[in-house]
């Protein structure tokens, strides 16, 4: 099996990858893989577990790599060995540590009905931050880490787009 190790803010990940493919075991845990399609060089859709994603990568200046899984944004440190294999495979990458900063990102156009949090307030993983309607819906987005709010690009009343950036969240 292929095996490589990442770091996400002090926490080490080992990753390995059957020899068919289709299995990617994260810390030893199974997860069922299929790739969909290839959205373009490096962005992909994927089922996982019978969930279907949309994961993309992103070499960054300070040799780590962003890691995009449905809009949300995280730099992903790169071990050793790890920065080794993707140098090999030509994705050249530079050299430091992990920001711990990741971008919450709109999951879909709409209007910004509440904003919930505000920069420096601490939010717990799954704390909903912001409230957008779309198709006469309110979306609850969430957040999908504890941290705090550097930033909140957002306001209320105003429409966003697929993708936008709604907070940057310091990873605690």
């Amino acid at each position: 099996m292929e095996n490589c190790k990442i770091k996400i803010n002090d926490k080490s990940f080992s990753i390995e990858r059957s020899p068919d493919g289709k299995t990617i075991f994260v810390n030893s845990k199974p997860y069922q893989v299929e790739l969909i399609k290839s959205l373009s060089k490096d962005y992909f859709s994927f089922a996982s577990n019978a969930k279907i994603m949309k994961v993309g990568f992103q070499p960054t200046e300070n040799n780590n790599l962003k890691v995009y899984v449905d809009n949300i944004e995280t730099e992903v440190e790169l071990m050793n060995k790890t920065k080794e294999m993707i140098n090999k495979l030509g994705m050249n990458i530079g050299g430091s540590a992990n920001s711990g900063i990741v971008q919450i990102k709109a999951p879909m156009p709409g209007l910004v009905v509440k904003i919930l949090k505000t920069e420096g307030d601490l939010v717990e993983k799954n704390e909903t931050l912001i409230i957008v309607e779309a198709m006469k819906m309110e979306n609850s987005i969430k957040s999908n880490f504890k941290g705090k709010i550097i930033s909140v690009k957002a306001k209320q009343g105003s429409p966003t787009n697929k993708n936008d950036v709604l907070f940057e969240l310091e990873i605690l």
